[in-house]
């Protein structure tokens, strides 16, 4: 079974679910930072905001990175900030084929799209690819 991780914004966090729900039933495993991720229900956006911005104990950066070395392939899914970019990166120097999916209004920078191996303008196909 060929180990998947989506590197994306918190901002996309449904999206991410979603392309990951629809990978699994494709047979992949999915390297899943959503649930580390997630902060505690009832917090305001601020609070949540503060929560993100928050490693408690290294644990989120750990999961990630590691997620990045044991993938197979990694997809980034625009529109996204450095971590997403970091995320790519390592992947990148680890020779990581890597599949880009654009975000709506998104013009990926020099660098991440030096990265990726091959882009896709819409999340469908990502999926069909």
């Amino acid at each position: 079974m060929l180990k998947v991780y989506i590197a994306s914004s918190f901002k996309n966090i449904h999206a991410v679910r979603l392309l990951a729900k629809s990978m699994r039933e494709m047979g992949y495993e999915i390297l899943d930072w959503t649930l580390k991720a997630t902060p505690p229900e009832g917090l305001n956006a601020a609070k949540r905001r503060e929560w993100m911005d928050t490693d408690h104990g290294g644990e989120v950066f750990s999961f990630c990175a590691s997620a990045c070395k044991q993938a197979d392939f990694i997809i980034y899914l625009g529109t996204s900030g450095q971590d997403a970019g970091v995320e790519v990166g390592i992947s990148y120097g680890l020779q990581k084929p890597i599949l880009g999916i654009l975000g709506p209004l998104e013009s990926a920078g020099l660098m991440l799209h030096g990265a990726c191996t091959c882009w896709v303008d819409h999340i469908e196909h990502a999926v069909q690819f």
